[in-house]
């Protein structure tokens, strides 16, 4: 009997545990089908969930898109508003100053007209007598029909045409500068000569018109004899006692008063001015590079 159980029964058991093994491997299939298809799930699940998020990120963007766009129209709004006031208050300042400015001009310009009368009833009423020496502001282009500029000499120009030639043969000496050459004219350096002898505090037209050239001479003389009498004091006074003889004269005539106030320069151009009008009185010494 033990004989024939236990094969029976070793049999019976073997056959049990079989079956046992393959139920634990089909759970364990199952498991792992279930957690493959959670996880699959769980992925899927995030996955939607976070197309969900981006769906809501991108209409909030959209939105903040727009709220900024809205933004910063607002602010280009206001700017443009500020700045077309602001340009509209300097379009009226500046309107404001070319009114002025144009009002000047008009100004200036009837005080031109009004001297330019005056130049020509002296000019025509003085021209046979003597050379005239006319010291003033005109543009300093009132001598010549060559220094013409159409920018600058507007207006008027007809009227000084009609006595240039006067000028140009009485030596009217005009107030200006060459702007050909870059040197100062005659006007320029008979105006120094005026200054250095006091004789003009500022160069208004209508008081220095009609002055000849005698009685500009006579001015000048008087003027730079009393200047280089002084001058000659002031150099005695500072030199040492023995030498002081040296500079001590019987007399102060004209010539050393000329070589201690006037250069050659300006010799040359009393010179030239006189042209042989009234007899020499106030050049003595020779000359050179007379200006032309």
């Amino acid at each position: 009997m033990y004989q024939k159980g236990i094969p029976h029964v070793l049999t019976v058991r073997s056959t049990d545990r079989s079956d046992s093994l393959l139920r634990k491997r089909q759970n364990i299939e199952n498991l792992e089908n279930m957690a493959n298809l959670t996880i699959k799930e769980v992925n899927l699940q995030d996955l939607f969930t976070l197309m969900i998020d981006m769906k809501l990120s991108q209409d909030e963007m959209k939105k903040n898109q727009k709220q900024f766009q809205n933004t910063v129209q607002t602010k280009i709004t206001a700017l443009e508003s500020k700045l077309d006031a602001k340009m509209e208050s300097v379009h009226h300042h500046i309107e404001n100053e070319i009114n002025e400015v144009k009002f000047e001009i008009m100004q200036d310009r009837e005080k031109r007209e009004e001297q330019m009368k005056i130049l020509h009833s002296r000019v025509y009423m003085y021209f046979d007598e003597n050379p005239m020496l006319i010291m003033g502001d005109l543009n300093g282009r009132i001598g010549d029909k060559q220094d013409y500029n159409p920018s600058i000499d507007v207006g008027d120009i007809q009227k000084r045409c009609s006595i240039d030639n006067t000028i140009d043969y009485q030596k009217l000496l005009i107030y200006g500068k060459n702007k050909t050459t870059g040197k100062n004219s005659w006007a320029s350096e008979i105006r120094s000569i005026m200054n250095k002898c006091e004789l003009i505090n500022h160069y208004n037209l209508n008081s220095l018109l009609g002055m000849s050239c005698k009685t500009f001479f006579d001015l000048v003389k008087r003027k730079l004899t009393i200047i280089a009498a002084e001058n000659w004091k002031v150099e005695c006074a500072g030199m040492p006692k023995l030498r002081t003889y040296e500079k001590i004269k019987s007399d102060y005539c004209q010539e050393p008063t000329l070589l201690k106030t006037l250069s050659t320069k300006f010799h040359a151009l009393l010179s030239k001015l006189r042209s042989g009008t009234f007899p020499i009185e106030t050049e003595k010494r020779r000359y050179r590079q007379v200006p032309a």
